[in-house]
């Protein structure tokens, strides 16, 4: 297959719910980022989902332990070599011989059949279904003939253009390794109506309880102090898996270091959002017992 850039969506079937979201990998050469998110040992499912951004920009390997709230960033390596294509096996492009049009995943498909290649090492058999009308894949099966291991994948989905959401939440990876302490508040001096607008959308999806009167957080008692609570508040519960997108209220929300922030509202006595960050990441200073052992979304 050689796309110019796709989003895979994989499904698989028979196994524990936690993959009802299923597994994307994206391949973006004008971005010149792999990413990868869900990815699972099918035989020792988790609750977590991880992910992977490999972004050949900075020659960087970002790995996330789990989207479902705050992921802690277990790897920041280089990556080597050149940005990975979509192509197919040469030996499976010279032997791939069609076989008929099925319907796959409710879309007309063309069946192409490839026997006996040798790949890694292994004998193999390739089953592609392709779009009939787009070329796109419906379906590959891959058999080890030695072994007789067989490994299905399901497009359920697959584009060349990339949505907005899946691209953020890519680099949500990168952003927890290099920005982890990070701070997302009111711009300053924003316009009070605007704010005031941000904060009512925002506490109709979360539980603004400690903004109310006689909450913790409800003195300062303005709106930008109170968006300040609810903006931070959201982003670090959300970060993980929508990235940078969870600090965008609008043209009134930046995210900030730490260092801009303290001796501000943040510093206030209690529990106030700074301090309650910089606890909840001082995972900072265990980088080192996380073993280098992950590779990269795609080879």
């Amino acid at each position: 297959i050689n796309a110019e850039y796709g989003v895979v969506t994989t499904v698989t079937y028979n196994l524990s719910n936690i993959f009802d979201k299923g597994q994307f990998v994206i391949v973006d050469p004008k971005l010149q980022i792999v990413c990868r998110s869900n990815q699972q040992d099918l035989l020792n499912p988790s609750s977590v989902r991880p992910l992977d951004l490999c972004d050949y920009t900075v020659n960087t390997h970002y790995s996330l332990n789990d989207t479902n709230g705050n992921g802690v960033c277990q790897l920041n390596a280089s990556v080597s070599g050149q940005f990975p294509s979509l192509t197919f096996p040469p030996s499976f492009l010279t032997q791939a011989v069609f076989q008929s049009v099925d319907v796959v995943n409710e879309r007309l498909c063309n069946h192409f059949l490839a026997r006996n290649l040798v790949i890694n090492g292994h004998t193999i058999q390739i089953d592609l279904w392709s779009g009939v009308d787009d070329q796109l894949p419906c379906q590959m099966t891959v058999l080890d003939l030695e072994t007789f291991a067989t490994t299905n994948w399901a497009f359920v989905s697959f584009t060349r253009v990339i949505p907005l959401d899946l691209i953020t939440r890519c680099y949500a990876a990168s952003l927890m390794c290099t920005k982890a302490d990070w701070v997302c508040r009111a711009i300053p001096n924003s316009d009070p109506d605007l704010l005031g607008a941000q904060l009512g959308q925002l506490c109709s999806v979360m539980d603004c309880t400690p903004i109310n009167p006689g909450g913790s957080h409800f003195i300062p008692n303005n709106v930008e102090s109170h968006c300040n609570w609810a903006f931070s508040t959201y982003y670090e519960q959300n970060r993980a898996d929508q990235g940078i997108q969870a600090c965008a209220f609008g043209n009134v929300s930046e995210l900030v270091p730490p260092s801009a922030v303290k001796n501000s509202i943040f510093s206030m006595e209690g529990d106030s959002s700074i301090e309650h960050i910089e606890k909840r990441h001082s995972f900072i200073d265990i980088f080192s017992l996380f073993p280098p052992d992950l590779a990269c979304a795609i080879k």
